[in-house]
């Protein structure tokens, strides 16, 4: 409520704004601007508020950006996790998520569905962060449900187990497609590009966005053979300079 009315007194944003900002309704947006209850007061109020100073505590030097009036926790995960976007990213949230989970567990004494509640996280979420709070052993535990590829080695999917990963990867396995363009026929392109219009073709000659933009000649030549994209050019050779010298010898 104290956020709502400091988005519309402090930024002016519009109901459908702070809505969108706080994730909730409008009719709650409202409900806090004009019609505020003393419902945040008393015992389950001073909690909340507990929790909101809690969670100032853990921030750095901008936490300042979260107003004293501003009780509820989850409320603050969701404006942090909106105005603060990039420069909160998921290591540094499963972080701080973690020593607020494992502060109410070990000095308050709250049970897993209580920080459930007060986090707003699922109770599967929250046993992770107090048991894995860097996430190391997940990761160490799908690590060991991948294989290697035999053909690239890249690693591969899990199928019915431990130790029982694919043996390739959906690009070596045997009967995958091949690859429709290869550095043979790219270069077996831009020669009949060149034998064709008398130079050789540029990435907008094969871009097919271009093209219609251009339209007339352009669209013709296009749609008269067979072109590879340019993206497919630059992912088989990295740039566009170095097909045309693989083409035309460095020409």
């Amino acid at each position: 409520m104290a956020f709502a009315r400091h988005y519309r007194e402090q930024e002016h944003l519009t109901v459908g704004d702070i809505a969108r900002r706080l994730g909730r309704s409008e009719a709650t947006v409202h409900a806090y601007l004009y019609d505020p209850s003393d419902a945040n007061k008393g015992p389950s109020g001073e909690r909340e508020a507990r929790a909101g100073r809690e969670l100032r505590s853990h921030l750095p030097a901008w936490h300042h950006e979260v107003p004293d009036g501003f009780f509820c926790a989850r409320l603050a995960v969701q404006h942090l996790r909106y105005a603060w976007g990039p420069v909160l990213d998921r290591v540094t949230e499963r972080r701080r998520a973690a020593q607020l989970t494992r502060h109410y567990r070990d000095q308050e004494g709250l049970s897993i569905a209580e920080i459930t509640r007060r986090l707003g996280r699922a109770e599967a979420t929250i046993k992770a962060y107090l048991y894995d709070p860097n996430g190391d052993e997940a990761r160490a535990v799908k690590a060991r449900y991948r294989g290697l590829c035999r053909g690239c080695g890249a690693p591969t999917a899990p199928r019915n187990g431990k130790g029982d990963a694919y043996a390739y990867c959906k690009r070596c396995h045997p009967g995958a497609i091949a690859p429709k363009w290869t550095r043979e026929r790219v270069r077996e392109a831009m020669r009949a590009w060149q034998a064709c219009y008398g130079a050789a073709p540029s990435s907008y000659d094969w871009s097919r966005t271009h093209a219609r933009r251009r339209g007339g000649e352009a669209l013709k030549r296009l749609q008269a053979g067979e072109w590879p994209a340019p993206s497919t050019v630059t992912d088989l050779y990295g740039a566009w300079a170095a097909a045309r010298a693989d083409a035309f010898g460095g020409a």
